[in-house]
């Protein structure tokens, strides 16, 4: 089995994790989820008791364009041959940052690329996509490249597409609190959702270049709701640390702060001391 070593000068290494247990002919009771964007692709591997089996993460170069990445990202998924065998359940969550959410009483399907341009300035050839957030009685409307689709759909076949948003959105609703606010944190970029009373209230995406500017943002979601930061907890994921400046400063305004999901998600010694948050939250529960 391939593992893909060569990196090139736009692709830089980040985890690989490959269990033992990781057997060919088990292919079809596995769950296979992606996620990609501009700055890194991964992809994670899990049986039908949430163990992981199989980890691979890659981060792109700064500044590369998806013309630049995809001929680079298709030489390393043709070294993964499995990836195209049937599998009980494939799911890939896009990064984008044209997307828009409708509520279902706004949303007619062949309209959907009109909202998205009230946001968002779309290249032609983009394709407009809908996820349904059925719980919330909200639609994901997103744009993807048709060139990275189709060929991420050429090496890896029968995927569930959907934003990356979705699973955020899906994932972060099952914290145990009657009213929060969640954020998942990319490379400068971060997801924010706020609930009430398994209600979707708030979600978007926030740019930012310095710790004061992460506060501002989680602070302004708690302001325009109304919600008070000594009662209402905020659930952190993605790539932020316990022990960061910008937690810190968040402790002065927020009194309840929480990290996801504590479970080890690899094993090996190259890996284990990266917390399980850091990365991949989303990706291990979008399949369940």
């Amino acid at each position: 089995m391939e593992t893909g070593n060569n990196m090139s000068d736009v692709i830089r290494p980040r985890y690989r994790f490959f269990s033992t247990e990781f057997r060919e002919e088990h292919y079809n009771l596995y769950r296979l989820s992606i996620g990609l964007a501009l700055d890194g692709f991964s992809f994670l591997v899990q049986n039908q008791n949430q163990e992981t089996l199989a980890l691979y993460s890659i981060d792109f170069k700064t500044g590369t364009t998806w013309n630049e990445i995809i001929p680079e990202l298709e030489k390393i998924l043709q070294k993964f041959t499995w990836l195209k065998q049937p599998m009980e359940k494939k799911i890939a969550l896009m990064e984008s940052p044209e997307f828009t959410l409708i509520p279902f009483s706004l949303y007619e399907n062949n309209e959907k690329r009109k909202y998205l341009e009230l946001n968002h300035a779309l290249n032609k050839n983009a394709l407009v996509y809908a996820d349904m957030l059925k719980d919330f009685y909200s639609y994901v409307i997103f744009a993807q490249n048709s060139k990275l689709r189709n060929m991420i759909s050429q090496n890896i076949s029968d995927l569930n597409w959907h934003h990356y948003v979705t699973g955020f959105v899906k994932c972060s609703a099952k914290f145990d609190n009657e009213k929060f606010v969640a954020a998942d944190v990319r490379n400068r970029r971060f997801y924010v959702s706020a609930f009430s009373k398994n209600r979707l209230m708030f979600c978007n995406e926030f740019r930012y270049d310095s710790k004061e500017d992460f506060v501002y943002f989680i602070m302004l979601v708690y302001r325009n709701l109304e919600y008070d930061p000594r009662e209402v907890p905020l659930k952190l994921s993605g790539l932020i640390q316990q022990n960061s400046e910008v937690v810190a400063l968040m402790k002065r305004y927020i009194a309840n702060i929480e990290f996801g999901d504590k479970s080890e998600i690899y094993h090996d010694e190259q890996n284990k001391n990266n917390p399980y948050h850091y990365q991949f939250e989303i990706l291990k529960n979008a399949v369940f």
